[in-house]
C-alpha cells in the first residue's frame, strides 16, 4: 500500500492532506523520513508521525439494502431512521452512494475514507444501475423519458451526463426501466422522469461499480472486500 494511501486509511486526513505531510518530511518509515510519495508500506514497517506511531485502521466494507423509509444522511440528529442504524458497528461508517429516503436497494457503508472518496469521485464515471417503475400518461411521454435520459437533461443549471436506459417491461401506462448512469445528482432519476411528465412509482439501485446488491433482502447487509487498485484504476469488490 502506498504511503498516502496508508495515511488516509489511518485517519491523518484526506490525501491531499496526507501528502503534505510526506513532502513536508513529517513521515518516516522505521526511523527513516519518507521523502517520496510513491513509497510502498510493508505489514511489517513502523510508521511514525511525530513521533507516533501510527497504525492502519481495521477496514470495514458492507453491502446493505437500504430499506425504503430510511435516510442515508448521518449527520441528521432528528431523523429516526438511518442507515448506519441497521449495521452493529461501532466504526465511524461513510455511506457510498446516497438513496432519497422513497428509494431502496444497495448502499455501501465503510469505515474506508479513501475507498469512499475514490468511489465517489466523478473522474472515476462509477456505474450505478437501478431499476425504476414509472407510469406515464402515453406513448409520447414514455418516448420522452427515454430520450431525456439517453441526452441528459438541466438540473439547476447542469446539464446531467447521458445515460443507458432500457425498457424491461411495459404494461398498462406502467414501464420497467433499467437504467445505469456514471454519476449522482441529487434525485437525478425522479427529477428526469418528471420532467418528461411521468412519475416513478419506485427506485431500485441494484449495482454500485461490481458490487451488486445479489440477493439480500430490505434491511439486510454483507461484508465484501474490495480488490483496491492503483491510483488510477477503479476500485472493485465481490462478495466473500
Amino acid at each position: 500500500m502506498r504511503i498516502n494511501r496508508f495515511l488516509a486509511v489511518a485517519g491523518l486526513g484526506s490525501r491531499r492532506q496526507v501528502e503534505r505531510l510526506v513532502l513536508n518530511k513529517e513521515i518516516s518509515i522505521n526511523n527513516q523520513v519518507v521523502e517520496n510519495l510513491s513509497t510502498d508500506v510493508k505489514d511489517d514497517d513502523i510508521v511514525r508521525y511525530k513521533g507516533k506511531i501510527i497504525k492502519s485502521k481495521h477496514k470495514l466494507y458492507f453491502a446493505l439494502y437500504k430499506p425504503k423509509g430510511y435516510i442515508s444522511t448521518t449527520g441528521d440528529k432528528f431523523a429516526d431512521k438511518i442507515v448506519t442504524d441497521l449495521i452493529p458497528s461501532k466504526e465511524r461508517l461513510f455511506v457510498v452512494g446516497r438513496l432519497d429516503k422513497d428509494s431502496e436497494g444497495l448502499m455501501i457503508l465503510t469505515n474506508d475514507g479513501e475507498f469512499a472518496q475514490e468511489m465517489t469521485h466523478p473522474r472515476y464515471e462509477h456505474e450505478k444501475e437501478y431499476e425504476a417503475i414509472i407510469s406515464y400518461k402515453d406513448a409520447n411521454s414514455l418516448e420522452k423519458t427515454l430520450r431525456y435520459f439517453r441526452s441528459g437533461v438541466d438540473i439547476d443549471g447542469y446539464k446531467t451526463k447521458p445515460a443507458t436506459v432500457n425498457v424491461l417491461d411495459e404494461r398498462d401506462r406502467t414501464a420497467k426501466l433499467k437504467i445505469i448512469l456514471k454519476e449522482g445528482r441529487k434525485r437525478q432519476i425522479r427529477i428526469t422522469v418528471e420532467k418528461a411528465g411521468a412519475r416513478v412509482i419506485k427506485l431500485l439501485r441494484t449495482r454500485i461499480g461490481n458490487v451488486e446488491l445479489g440477493d439480500l433482502s430490505p434491511g439486510q447487509w454483507k461484508p465484501f472486500s474490495p480488490q483496491l487498485p492503483a491510483d488510477d484504476e477503479k476500485p472493485l469488490g465481490h462478495f466473500e
